[in-house]
């Protein structure tokens, strides 16, 4: 089989954005109707399609049809943080598309987020309580963190290598680990399992976040190049050259609108300097949790589809790096 994920999944992915669709096609108010289906039009949707395949690998037993409104939820909910996301960095574009938030204001942003949260929180309702019954940890608690360092990304700005890692755990590894936790409980009873797989969806989900910000960086985020350091947020990858090359000053970057020939000589200095393979090598370390976490807990058929994704992203990253 073609180890192209986003390939693979295509007919899945367009069956779970048709159920996103419909719920918020129905969202009265014009603007924050605007606002959460834009994120729908180019989203790749892995949340959702990762749930569906955990629950089928684990034996589970709701329906197509279910598993197919339990993934749309999971988006639906997964919305709100893309959302704040945009609001706190003021991104105007994603994925070469408006955000509204010029258009609309910051106001309608923060409204559209919110109902997203409740929305994603009330079709999720009917699992909630199972899961926190059988994990016995309040999972809320872990979100409120979560959004919290997602702030704190923005406000307090880390430069540390460690602060930001930390933060990436808590920001990408901990909203995906958490949805993929609960899927994991409409399959088993069995707690060690849950928590494996909130393990792999923590530890995939740092992957895509030290992923993400290597391709922010190369401008493939459809914000131009480096928008995130442009902001003022310094990336892994130029935190950890500045903590080993005493000749190089990541303020001289972050922050600032750098020019293209600037970008071009620090992408050959990151190169030169192995910063961007160390990154590499950390990704591939996280993704490699998972996907031993994914071979003992799942079967065969499912553990090869969403180990594809890694291999997919894995491949990505050797042709930019």
């Amino acid at each position: 089989m073609e180890k192209d994920f986003f390939r693979n999944t295509e007919k899945l992915r367009d069956e779970i954005k048709a159920n996103i669709f419909n719920h918020f096609e129905k969202v009265e108010n014009r603007q924050v109707r605007n606002i959460v289906l834009q994120r729908q039009q180019k989203s790749s949707h892995i949340k959702g399609i990762t749930s569906y395949y955990l629950h089928q690998g684990l034996n589970g037993r709701l329906s197509h049809r279910e598993m197919i409104d339990l993934a749309g939820a999971i988006e639906i909910y997964s919305t709100s943080m893309v959302l704040i996301d945009n609001l706190v960095d003021k991104h105007n574009q994603r994925d070469g598309e408006t955000t509204y938030l010029e258009e609309y204001g910051p106001e309608m942003m923060g409204l559209a987020s919110v109902y997203a949260t409740n929305a994603g929180l009330l079709k999720l309702f009917p699992y909630l309580n199972n899961f926190f019954g059988i994990t016995e940890v309040d999972c809320f608690d872990a979100i409120g963190k979560a959004i919290t360092s997602a702030i704190s990304m923005d406000i307090d700005r880390p430069t540390k290598p460690s602060q930001i890692l930390e933060n990436i755990v808590k920001v990408n590894g901990i909203t995906l680990g958490f949805p993929l936790g609960l899927v994991a409980s409409t399959a088993t009873d069995n707690k060690l399992t849950i928590f494996e797989i909130m393990r792999y969806g923590t530890d995939t989900g740092t992957a895509f976040g030290l992923y993400e910000e290597i391709r922010d960086f190369i401008g493939e985020h459809g914000k131009g190049k480096a928008s995130e350091m442009k902001s003022g947020r310094t990336p892994y990858f130029i935190a950890d050259l500045d903590s080993i090359d005493t000749t190089f000053n990541a303020s001289d970057y972050v922050g600032k609108d750098i020019s293209d020939e600037e970008h071009k000589m620090l992408l050959e200095l990151l190169r030169g300097k192995g910063a961007l393979k160390r990154t590499q090598r950390l990704i591939k370390n996280h993704f490699g949790y998972g996907r031993n976490i994914l071979q003992r807990s799942l079967n065969q058929d499912e553990f090869e589809i969403l180990d594809s994704l890694r291999i997919t992203i894995e491949d990505t990253l050797d042709r930019i790096i």
